[in-house]
């Protein structure tokens, strides 16, 4: 037995459509395209950087990489901001050499 979608606009079997109103199955299953990056000025102060293809061009010349999201750790100076950051100490200010 079908039953018609609203949300895919088309019928389906009862299974699909339960499946899709517990959210266990999306409704679009088409591929997801993702756009081009927009212009911005590099951190390391090397120009503009127009897309990904530049960026990974930029990477690889200055033998770096971008940082996953997985690997980095939020670092708090205040224990009031650290709900689940790792707490450490404020640097020491620089001294300046007595000459």
């Amino acid at each position: 037995m079908q039953r018609y979608d609203k949300i895919a606009g088309d019928w389906v079997d009862l299974d699909t459509w339960y499946a899709r109103r517990a959210g266990t199955l999306p409704t679009n299953t088409g591929p997801a395209i993702q756009g081009d990056l927009k212009p911005f000025r590099s951190p390391l102060g090397q120009g503009v950087v127009n897309g990904r293809r530049d960026l990974r061009e930029h990477l690889a010349r200055n033998e770096c990489r971008v940082v996953e999201p997985s690997e980095w750790r939020p670092r708090y100076y205040s224990g009031r901001h650290a709900a689940g950051g790792e707490i450490v100490t404020r640097p020491a200010p620089k001294q300046r050499m007595a000459i």
